[in-house]
């Protein structure tokens, strides 16, 4: 957590000569909310995998395709086209596929 927080900082740090925009009216409260839901975020996530396996938690991480499907639905009224649906088939279905394999090696 900390070394992406830092690599973030770094490469946002070079970059902001040239794009920095200062915040207005409430956007900094914004900003600052966003970082710390990250913050808890990463911490959870960091914890749940100190306590269970990679295989068993490595499924969770797909609700994340639903969630950014439901968001931009939800906000932008955009709906993922044919091939964003066909590409996170794959990656859905190769992570069932270890989740399958590493459930057969454990049993036996």
């Amino acid at each position: 957590m900390v070394w992406t927080a830092l690599l973030t900082l770094v490469v946002m740090a070079l970059a902001a000569p040239w794009y920095w925009v200062a915040p207005q009216d409430g956007q900094a409260l914004g900003l600052i909310a966003i970082a710390l839901m990250f913050a808890m975020s990463a911490g959870v996530t960091i914890k749940a995998y100190s306590i269970a396996p990679a295989s068993l938690l490595a499924p969770f991480s797909y609700l994340e395709i639903v969630g950014a499907v439901l968001f931009g639905w939800f906000f932008w009224q955009e709906f993922p086209d044919i091939w964003t649906w066909f590409g996170a088939t794959i990656i859905v279905a190769s992570g069932l596929y270890v989740l399958r394999r590493e459930a057969v090696k454990a049993s036996g």
